[in-house]
């Protein structure tokens, strides 16, 4: 069997694309699902990182308050106070002690080393400076936005973007003049007197930036993370890439902000072609964004276990549906296999095969309808070689009849000539009748006659009945007109008419009466011959019945006493179909009667 047109392997691949498309639908789906989940987790602790780093920083920023706040004790409100014409001595004491008050206070809370510089810068540009680096007198604080800022805002602390300290001397350029320190992020506060709101000036405090970077190292995960500070306006104050401070941010933050404007959240963008889990979240306090962002495969590092155990899964759960279809595939098409084999056998002549019937469904069934089929085929067959070989015991039997049939017929014509010279009256009748009845009966096979000639066949061979038994028996035709000329086959009416005459005169020695009816009933022309004579016994009527529906062979038929009849009704059937059978009716001692239907061609039907 040709393995493309072979059922069971389209079976089989067609329930592994099924199975195959249902395993990686399903795997794409436990893989996105699962990707979706740990996004969410990194999401959510993302989302806690930032939220202890940023109260971290905020706690950090208030203690810059704090420091601030030192400048409301009267002991620094005395210092910081000035009188007119003040000597350089007393400029210096107030120097000093500016130092070492702050100095004192960094050190009690344990601040000093987060601290690096403090500047007191009064409205007039004088500057007090405590820390570790050399101040440059030259530079002019009160000239700065951040400064003027500080000043109309008197309530909060003003924080100052991340910046170099281009006021301090200490390291401030080597050899080619390019400058070379550290980078600071300051806080500025408005100071005014105790008594009132005049302002007496702005302390200005460095804060170096490895702290700020210390408290963010927890979010930085591989070489790819990245960690910002943006202010309102989107501007980097932070970055360890120092080329972007003061530049825009990658991304809008406020574009993927929800709708109910939080102050933190989560997104994803695509830097370079890599995915990146975006985390944000704003200080309460300075107003700035803490950004955070990660690369999506390093954050769910899982990820890659998780592929590749949802793709050995799925290998296997795909290997075994494949065999399960394979051997599922195989004991169904067992027996549509056997019946394919059984089927090739069959066209190969051989109809004695019968194929075993395993189950009571569909395929049962087509099994045991083609054990039915070849019964019924081969019983065919067989019925059609015995009708082969009676056609040919006919055929023989005819060309027998036929031996010269002009010279029979002549031979009659002169019998029936010298019977009438002779006047031999009964020899003359009997010769003419029988020379008709035989020229009748040697027509072509095949032919039809009409109803007329039916009936004059008939009336010959009664002429001759007549001679040998006289009055005995009598013959009534009751016959319409109007179908004399419709067409039958021959040779019909003799077989009943003798059957009624033999079992009759002949046999029982009794006189019969015998009636023809022929009529025209419903585009059908319906023949009754009925005789009075012994009938026939219920069994024998019977008997006669079964065979001809039997349609026995030949050999029987030849041994059947009543076989004019059942050749008239195989020729009927033959010619007619079922319904136009003979049928018997008969009382022993009383009657017979024998009738059929013949259809009536439109061509051949009377005109009313």
């Amino acid at each position: 069997m040709n393995i493309r047109r072979s059922l069971l392997v389209k079976m089989v691949l067609s329930f592994v694309s099924i199975m195959l498309s249902a395993v990686v639908i399903i795997s794409a789906f436990t893989y996105y699902g699962n990707v979706e989940i740990l996004k969410k987790h990194a999401f959510e602790n993302n989302d806690m990182e930032l939220s202890i780093i940023s109260e971290k920083i905020d706690s950090y920023l208030e203690m810059l308050d704090l420091v601030s706040a030192f400048t409301y004790e009267s002991e620094l409100q005395e210092l910081l106070s000035r009188v007119e014409e003040e000597s350089a001595i007393t400029s210096m004491r107030r120097l000093r002690g500016f130092q070492q008050f702050y100095y004192k206070r960094l050190v009690s809370l344990n601040f000093e080393g987060e601290i690096s510089d403090i500047y007191f810068i009064y409205p007039d540009g004088e500057v007090l400076h405590q820390g570790e680096g050399i101040y440059d007198p030259s530079y002019d604080f009160t000239q700065q936005e951040w400064y003027e800022e500080t000043v109309r805002n008197s309530e909060r602390t003003n924080i100052v973007n991340t910046h170099r300290q281009e006021y301090n001397l200490s390291g401030r350029y080597h050899t080619q003049g390019v400058y070379n320190g550290n980078y600071y992020i300051s806080a500025a506060k408005r100071i005014n007197k105790l008594n009132g709101m005049e302002m007496m000036g702005v302390l200005f405090m460095d804060i170096n930036i490895k702290k700020l970077e210390e408290m963010l190292d927890p979010l930085y995960i591989g070489n790819d993370s990245e960690v910002w500070f943006a202010d309102e306006n989107g501007l980097c104050v932070y970055s360890q890439d120092r080329e972007e401070l003061g530049m825009k941010l990658p991304f809008s933050i406020d574009q993927y902000r929800t709708d109910s404007g939080e102050d933190s959240g989560n997104f994803t963008i695509v830097v370079n072609d890599v995915e990146k889990l975006v985390s944000y979240k704003r200080s309460s306090k300075t107003g700035w964004y803490l950004v955070s962002a990660k690369p999506t495969q390093v954050v769910i590092s899982d990820i890659s276990l998780l592929r590749r155990n949802i793709f050995l899964v799925s290998a296997a759960a795909f290997i075994l549906a494949v065999l399960l279809a394979v051997s599922f595939a195989r004991r169904f098409f067992r027996p549509v296999r056997a019946l394919a084999g059984a089927m090739k056998e069959v066209q190969e002549g051989k109809l004695d095969i019968r194929v075993d019937v395993y189950s009571e469904d569909e395929i049962g069934y087509l099994t045991n309808t083609f054990n039915h089929m070849v019964i019924r085929i081969k019983k065919l067959i067989e019925d059609n070689y015995l009708i082969r070989l009676r056609e040919k015991d006919a055929q023989i039997e005819a060309l027998q009849l036929q031996i010269n049939p002009h010279f029979l017929y002549n031979t009659l014509e002169s019998m029936s000539c010298i019977a009438y010279v002779h006047e031999v009256e009964e020899i003359s009748i009997m010769s003419r009748a029988l020379a008709d009845m035989f020229r009748y009966s040697i027509r072509r096979s095949g032919s039809l006659v009409t109803v007329e000639e039916e009936l004059n066949h008939i009336r010959n061979y009664m002429k001759i009945q007549k001679v040998r038994f006289g009055k005995k028996v009598t013959v009534d035709y009751q016959v319409e007109e109007r179908i004399l000329h419709c067409r039958i086959i021959p040779l019909i009416l003799q077989p009943l008419v003798e059957n009624s005459i033999k079992y009759g005169v002949e046999v029982k020695m009794v006189p019969v009466d015998i009636v023809i009816h022929v009529a025209y009933d419903e585009e059908q022309i319906a023949f009754i011959i009925e005789d009075n004579g012994s009938g026939i016994r219920e069994e024998k009527r019977k008997e006669l019945l079964r065979v001809m529906r039997a349609g026995a062979e030949m050999d029987v038929l030849e041994k059947h006493a009543h076989i004019g009849i059942v050749n008239v009704n195989s020729r009927l059937v033959y010619q007619y179909g079922e319904a136009s059978g003979l049928h018997i009716e008969s009382q022993e001692g009383c009657f017979t009667k024998i009738s059929f239907h013949i259809p009536c061609s439109k061509e051949s039907a009377p005109k009313d």
